[in-house]
Parts: structure tokens; C-alpha cells; sequence
């Protein structure tokens, strides 16, 4: 895993790139000195189970109210934020995220980028998440309607 650090007048900017893994050095990573802290993860390939591990000790190191935003979120990292517990603390905030598509017509798979204040508020999810249902996206391909690729009611839990 590559770190990348930049200090800004509002905070800490993390940007993470490659494999989080038992490999990692979780050393380079802000603390919670340096907070707020953003932590981009739109270049993150893959997390290990090890990796899982040291992510959530350095979240828990952090604190539970440390002020943390994730942005470009992947689905994996969507995925794992509903599945296990101290992923991400209290006072993390998800601004960005992948939403999984399929178009059952040519077989295409598209992750479709949604932002907070662009595309869903947070006090409003549910309205957000029904827009997303009843106006799917078009396939680039064939310009079908795409379909969710997961559970909503799982998917989008994170959220709530």
C-alpha cells in the first residue's frame, strides 16, 4: 500500500493506492493529531483479511469520534463498511461511492459514481435511493436500463 499525505488548512488528505494486506505499514498513516482527515480510496485494489484487520485497528486507534471522509468509495469498500464492524468509527462520513450496475442485455457490469450534495444528501437518503431504483442508468453499450447489482436494501445500509 502506497500512502500519499498532503496537510491542508482543513485537515489531512490521505490518498491510499495499491493493496491493503498484512504487507502494509499502517506506520505512514495519520493520526488522530492530524484530523480531519479525507482518505481517498478510488486507487485501493484489494484488501486482505489482514489487511481488514490493521485497517480497523488504526480506525480504532483513531477514535470513535475522530472526523473521518472517505471518498471513491469502490464497492468492495461499500461492502465491507455494511459487513463489519469498526471499519470505518462514528464520525466517518462516506462523500463518495461506487454503485454496482448490469445490463442483462449485452452482460455489461458499470459501476456508477454517486457524491454527496451532487447526487444524495444525507438527510434525505431514502429519496435518493429510490431515484436511483425507478431511473436507472442506460447501458453504454446498448442504452438498456441497467439493474442494480446488489441487494439496495444492503447496499445502501451504510447510509443510513
Amino acid at each position: 500500500m502506497k500512502v500519499d499525505i498532503e496537510k491542508t488548512e482543513q485537515g489531512t488528505k490521505v490518498t491510499l493506492t495499491g493493496r491493503i494486506t498484512e504487507d502494509s505499514d499502517f506506520g505512514l498513516m495519520p493520526s488522530k493529531d492530524d484530523a480531519p482527515l479525507v482518505i481517498d480510496m478510488q486507487n485501493v485494489t484489494r484488501i486482505n483479511s489482514c489487511g481488514l484487520r490493521f485497517w480497523v485497528i488504526w480506525m480504532n486507534d483513531l477514535g470513535k469520534d475522530t472526523q473521518v471522509t472517505l471518498q471513491n468509495c469502490p464497492q468492495w469498500v461499500v461492502d465491507q463498511i455494511n459487513i463489519l464492524e469498526g471499519f470505518v468509527g462514528n464520525n466517518t462520513v462516506v462523500e463518495s461511492f461506487y454503485v454496482p450496475y448490469y445490463c442483462e442485455d449485452c452482460e455489461l457490469s458499470e459501476s456508477v459514481f454517486k457524491k454527496q450534495g451532487v447526487d444524495f444528501e444525507l438527510n434525505n437518503v431514502d429519496a435518493a435511493i429510490q431515484d436511483w431504483e425507478d431511473q436507472p442508468p442506460k447501458c453504454p453499450q446498448c442504452s438498456g436500463d441497467m439493474d442494480l447489482d446488489a441487494v439496495s436494501s444492503k447496499y445502501f445500509s451504510f447510509l443510513k
